[in-house]
């Protein structure tokens, strides 16, 4: 049926039509055109279809008028129609993946950066950078840059003999399991610095033009210019991984210790309201920002043992896969006294895991005193937790009448069972994404969620956001990002395993 037959039928055969829909479905078809979207703004239908959001407390008393505000309030936080039209591409073939060529040669070290995965080697003393061609257009670093290392990023020979010890007496399997001798590289946004981790050591190095007259001063001896730090204090933990983030203002680190692993974040991160402190560091020159490492390096921003501290339950709960998230926006008519919330609070998003069944995704604030509040809950397939914010008797019609299509489907829904799920943030903080790996039988998902800020003070604590069903995966997955479109305004999501490469283009919602 096209759109311009249905402005020949009866208002009454499309409500019919519409009344048998899913969510989905009948806020696409709302959207077709004047016809399909007048009859579907009828109060009887509306009413109908927002019973079903799991949560939501509608009244008698609830006008049209409300009615229709409440419907794109809900198809906005539950990012309704965000899979229409996805663009989905992926390398055809596996040996053409830049993640699979970096895992495929000999000595070769995974470099992470936004434009994707490149590679590198060391040569001696010297870090070899490498940009494939299978990466695309737009990467800052031309093949060949050479970062010189200094010694002491590689551990001295008396905390070598103490790792060893603490290895025969101690623990020989937990040592034997991990790479605790693994070079960790990201290249930031500007393309001109390099962060380097080795253990516990963690250096950033600032790359310079490859001109002859450098090439002269490093043969006569100069050293390259670099500012280091330890990530701890104990030479038993190691850096996992490390990576450029909020514009090269932050490094996350995810340190793999004796009690488990945790993720520090390093640097200094600029206000993010309407009436910013500090200016935007995006037109800094690579001189200026390697300064600004100089003394961000040493500086602790966010550590997630710090916050499973504040919670009360050190030992029994854990944070994984703790990212940053952006603030909500702060109207610029603060009274000259007060002092700006970005300073004083820290919004993340991890997965919680207090030691029992109750594990769950959310964005939560931790403020200067230490005080830790969860401000959004990402529903999961786990009935303890849904009964506690859904309704029993919506419960009841979300376990008995949905399909594997609808949209409210609790089998939908993520496990949040595995110890380390991929999360990310996108660059508005308006999209959480999150990979489950594979698990038994059951195949590996990528899942979104709407983070938007305007939403975390809603009254209606009641009706969460639900996470949508990006796709479903056979095998594990390396890297995860999401990202903002600017030709489109929309979203890119892309994922990255040893077999090849995927991207989600996503419309804005």
């Amino acid at each position: 049926m096209t759109t311009n037959s249905a402005s020949f039928l009866p208002p009454e055969l499309l409500q019919s039509i519409l009344l048998l829909l899913d969510f989905e479905s009948f806020h696409c078809a709302s959207l077709t055109c004047r016809t399909w979207r007048s009859a579907a703004q009828t109060t009887h239908l509306l009413r109908h279809k927002l019973q079903a959001v799991p949560g939501l407390q509608l009244t008698q008393q609830t006008t049209h008028e409300e009615l229709k505000r409440e419907f794109q309030r809900v198809c906005r936080r539950n990012l309704i129609g965000i899979r229409n039209g996805v663009q989905f591409t992926t390398s055809p073939d596996p040996e053409s993946s830049a993640i699979s060529a970096v895992a495929g040669r000999i000595g070769s070290i995974p470099v992470r950066s936004r434009y994707g995965v490149q590679s590198a080697c060391v040569r001696g003393m010297t870090l070899v950078l490498d940009s494939p061609k299978s990466l695309g257009p737009g990467l800052p670093v031309p093949k060949g840059r050479e970062v010189q290392l200094s010694p002491s990023i590689f551990p001295s020979a008396d905390a070598a003999r103490r790792v060893m010890g603490h290895n025969t007496t101690h623990s020989r399997a937990f040592f034997g399991a991990r790479s605790f001798a693994r070079l960790q590289i990201s290249l930031s946004d500007c393309g001109n610095l390099v962060a380097v981790g080795l253990g516990r050591k963690l250096h950033v190095y600032l790359l310079q033009p490859r001109t002859a007259k450098q090439r002269q001063k490093q043969r006569q001896g100069q050293a390259q210019q670099y500012v280091e730090v330890d990530v701890s204090d104990s030479i038993l933990d190691s850096i996992q991984s490390v990576e450029f983030a909020e514009n090269d203002e932050v490094l996350r680190c995810e340190v793999d210790s004796v009690e488990g692993s945790y993720i520090r974040y390093l640097g200094f991160r600029k206000c993010s309201c309407s009436c910013s402190c500090t200016g935007s560091k995006a037109s800094l020159s690579a001189a200026q920002k390697f300064k600004f490492w100089k003394a961000a390096l040493r500086h602790a921003y966010l550590d997630s043992r710090d916050v499973e501290h504040s919670l009360g339950e050190e030992g029994m709960l854990s944070l994984r896969g703790m990212r940053l998230v952006k603030g909500p926006r702060r109207s610029p008519g603060r009274s000259p006294g007060e002092e700006c919330t970005c300073r004083t609070e820290k919004y993340f998003f991890a997965l919680f895991r207090p030691g029992t069944s109750e594990n769950k995704y959310a964005v939560a604030r931790i403020s200067s005193d230490g005080v830790v509040d969860v401000i959004q809950r990402i529903p999961a397939r786990r009935m303890q937790f849904l009964t506690s914010y859904v309704e029993p008797g919506v419960a009841d019609s979300v376990e008995g009448n949905c399909s594997d299509s609808d949209r409210w489907d609790v089998q939908n829904l993520p496990r949040a069972h595995c110890h380390d799920p991929l999360l990310n943030v996108s660059d508005d903080g308006k999209i959480l994404v999150v990979f489950e790996p594979p698990y038994a039988q059951a195949q590996g998902v990528v899942y979104l969620c709407s983070g938007d800020p305007a939403y975390w003070d809603d009254a209606d604590t009641a009706s969460q956001a639900w996470p949508v069903p990006l796709c479903s995966l056979d095998h594990d997955l390396d890297s995860l990002r999401a990202s903002l479109d600017k030709e489109t305004g929309g979203y890119v999501v892309d994922a990255g395993s040893q077999r090849h490469t995927m991207q989600w283009k996503l419309q804005r919602v």
